[in-house]
């Protein structure tokens, strides 16, 4: 519990930059796994003819977290980079 109000507490301390940097992360990797989801349950069961189309939706599930990693990564060098300044 005391962990997470750190956290809480540190996010509400960003900078600006910061800040949209990390929810552009959010976003974009939120709306990836809703397209692959969608892209999922469209093209039904696996088969030789929706191939294509799960592969594809697997890469943007797959894509997803390193996306938001790249994210937090940069808006922590954003961060830190402000600070010292």
């Amino acid at each position: 519990m005391i962990m997470m109000k750190t956290v809480w507490k540190r996010l509400r301390e960003m900078g600006e930059a910061t800040y949209t940097i990390l929810r552009g992360g959010l976003l974009v990797s939120c709306a990836l796994l809703v397209c692959s989801l969608t892209l999922t349950l469209t093209a039904g069961p696996l088969t030789f003819d929706t191939y294509y189309i799960h592969a594809v939706a697997n890469a943007m599930r797959d894509m997803a977290p390193g996306i938001l990693f790249i994210a937090v990564v940069g808006s922590a060098c954003v961060e830190s980079r402000t600070q010292k300044a």
